[in-house]
Formats: structure tokens, C-alpha cells, sequence
């Protein structure tokens, strides 16, 4: 069956929030009152989740930020639908082209089971966040988290995070604190 955010055009979801009227709420204000209540929308088949995934594919700086606020809080709520968008957040982490966008696929692919097909794809991009200086320390720490996830039944993976975390230089407050919490899940 098809994830009810692909349904076509013609579909009843489409009728009563178009993505012209999504978009100028989420242009609104930047508040987390604003993107819940687009959220709402969305639960009650006023607005599209399809549509939503759009903008949050939007190659405005923008909307692509308030979207990806709104779909953090969306899929927070329905982490059982996170799977099914799984192309559409590795694309959109690849041209990341605002902060928000990685901070917030970071957030939520911590709190799911991650497909084995993407598996490899995730953790080289966690990595890649982990051990970059530049990366915001929020992304680190989500991208920890996403590595621990995945390494938790694996000895081969915890052993390539251990040498990960030494050399990891002036790691922040938040993901000195994650460290350890992440050495106790995995008992090494």
C-alpha cells in the first residue's frame, strides 16, 4: 500500500490545504505553536504530507528550515511513517541547504529502527557529522546517537566508534555527555 503522503492530485487529503496555503504558514512565523499546529493539519487530512515533503525539499533556504521544523514534530508524532520518506532525508542531508535540514533528520532517525538497506549510507553520514569541527554540536550528538543505534548488535561497529570518539578534539559539554550515555547503552 502507498504511504498516504504520495496519494496523487486528486486526492481528498490535497482539497482543503493546498501547498500554496502550506507554505504561507509556515512563513507565518518561525514558532513551534505555528508548526504544530500545521502538524494538526496534517493529522486531520486538511493538509498534505506530500506536500509538506516538498517544501521541505525546497531549494528556498526558508521554507526548507520552517518544513523541516514541521516535519521533526510531524514524524516525532508518527515514527512509524519515518521509513517510508527515508530517500527523500539522505537527498535532503546530502544538499543540506540550511542547518535545520540535518539537525532535525539527525533528531529523528535516532528514534527509529533504520532499514538494513540504509544503514551504511546513515552511518557514513553520521560520521561525517561526528567528526566534523564545523558540524553544529546538535548534529554531532543526534549523529552519535544514530551510530550507537546501529551499532548496538554489531562488536566490529562499536570498535569503530570507540576509535571514532578518541579522536574526536575539545568535544562540547552536550556531546561529552552523550558519550557516556552512548558507552553505557553499548556496555563497552
Amino acid at each position: 500500500m502507498m504511504p498516504f503522503w504520495m496519494m496523487s492530485k486528486n486526492s481528498h487529503v490535497q482539497d482543503k490545504c493546498d501547498k500554496s496555503e502550506l507554505t504561507r504558514l509556515l512563513l507565518r512565523e518561525h514558532s513551534k505553536a505555528n508548526s504544530m499546529e500545521v502538524v494538526q493539519l496534517l493529522e486531520s487530512g486538511k493538509a498534505s504530507l506530500r506536500d509538506l515533503i516538498q517544501l521541505f525539499s525546497s531549494n528556498d533556504k526558508l521554507i526548507a528550515q520552517r518544513a523541516s521544523t514541521t516535519v521533526n514534530h510531524y514524524f516525532s508524532r508518527h515514527t512509524d511513517e519515518i521509513t517510508s520518506c527515508m530517500d527523500i532525508f539522505l537527498e535532503a542531508m546530502d544538499r543540506s541547504i540550511h542547518p535545520s535540514i540535518r539537525r532535525n533528520v539527525m533528531r529523528l532517525l535516532q528514534f527509529v529502527d533504520i532499514p538494513e538497506q540504509y544503514r551504511a549510507p546513515i552511518l557514513n553520514r553520521a560520521y561525517e557529522y561526528l567528526l566534523n569541527p564545523k558540524t553544529p554540536i546538535a548534529v554531532q550528538v543526534f549523529s552519535l546517537q544514530v551510530i550507537a543505534n546501529i551499532s548496538q548488535n554489531h562488536q566490529d561497529l562499536k570498535a569503530e566508534l570507540l576509535s571514532a570518539l578518541d579522536i574526536i578534539e575539545q568535544p562540547s559539554c552536550a556531546l561529552e555527555a552523550r558519550v557516556k550515555r552512548v558507552i553505557k547503552q553499548l556496555n563497552i
